[in-house]
């Protein structure tokens, strides 16, 4: 199931220090989703005052085809992961592998395209 660099296949963790994780997880998600739509205005903005200038001056034609994508705001997946962990009535929760890569790494399988985004804006 894993490679051969993994030592376990389940982690049995405290509940309090991963409600702990999860919430600082998405404290971070929420700061970097406003953040990127910040730069994304100012992106946009900066580059539609360059083509104004070009058309203006030269009678440039603008590009046909621009794309700013808007970050996406991936909360609800950590609030219900959160609400679950809240919900269960045990101290101490087993993690797959797969569960303590999301919960605790913070390594979503939507990660790589928003961190693609981020990487338009930053």
């Amino acid at each position: 199931m894993f490679g051969q660099n993994v030592i376990l296949d389940n982690v049995v963790v405290k509940k309090d220090i991963l409600l702990s994780t999860m919430r600082d997880n998405l404290k971070a998600h929420k700061a970097e989703v406003e953040e990127l739509l910040e730069l994304r205005i100012t992106k946009a903005i900066g580059y539609f005052r360059d083509q104004v200038s070009l058309i203006l001056v030269d009678g440039w034609e603008p590009e046909t085809e621009i794309k700013f994508p808007i970050p996406v705001d991936n909360s609800r997946a950590y609030e219900k992961a959160i609400s679950m962990v809240e919900m269960d009535i045990r101290e101490e929760i087993e993690l797959t592998g797969d569960q303590f890569d999301k919960l605790i790494q913070d390594n979503w399988d939507w990660k790589s395209h928003f961190l693609n985004v981020s990487g338009m804006y930053k």
